[in-house]
């Protein structure tokens, strides 16, 4: 691939993230961390990733949140969201979806299912993908 896609991971459990890198990795694609709402908005506004795996439950700002406020950024809003949560049922989804997510993970994360997600991520931001 040319031009890797660069994917911004947000969670609190460091954990979480490197388990995320260690699938991402392989792929090829620049990853990116931050650990807290704050660092997430900051990081997509100043680096600009092509997709952002979002924690949905975090301490602080939660993942709905900072979906929110990166949907209604003009800088960040045609960024793709994929929400990350260990909630289930329809309501945790309708929440994502209200604040903009594209995409779902539930916890534990399944390698296949990362990759299925962020590659309709990237399609339909126009990217085209590798994965898997």
């Amino acid at each position: 691939m040319n031009n890797p896609a660069r994917i911004l991971i947000v969670d609190d459990q460091a954990d979480n993230r490197q388990l995320l890198e260690l699938i991402l990795e392989p792929e090829g694609f620049v990853l990116l961390t931050a650990s807290n709402g704050a660092e997430a908005l900051a990081l997509a506004a100043r680096e600009q990733p092509d997709v952002i795996l979002l924690d949905a439950v975090m301490p602080g700002m939660n993942g709905y949140q900072v979906a929110t406020q990166l949907s209604s950024d003009p800088a960040t809003r045609d960024i793709p969201i994929v929400m990350i949560t260990g909630l289930s049922g329809d309501d945790a989804r309708a929440l994502g979806v209200a604040a903009g997510a594209v995409g779902f993970l539930s916890k534990p994360v399944r390698r296949a299912d990362v990759y299925a997600q962020v590659d309709a991520a990237l399609l339909a931001k126009g990217e085209r993908s590798h994965v898997g």
